[in-house]
């Protein structure tokens, strides 16, 4: 396995037990049913929204933009 994989693997693992940890708190409480289905769906959301961060923000890996043509310098050539 390489380190991507080991780092992929790892990190599934680690949300998973994160929802176990989450889950079995959720599921012991002496709450209404509707209110767990409120905190799971809140849990949920909280994910998505991770998720399409960290998806969209930039890191400081990626190269930077080239200038937008209008601002790019002419060249004699």
């Amino acid at each position: 396995m390489n380190g991507n994989q080991t780092y992929i693997v790892f990190n599934t693992v680690s949300v998973g037990a994160a929802y176990f940890m989450l889950g079995l708190p959720l599921w012991l409480a002496p709450v209404d049913l509707s209110t767990k289905g409120y905190w799971a769906m809140g849990i949920l959301l909280l994910t998505g929204s991770l998720v399409n961060w960290s998806s969209t923000a930039p890191t400081s890996a990626s190269p930077p933009r080239p200038p937008p043509r209008s601002k790019r310098r002419a060249t004699k050539s």
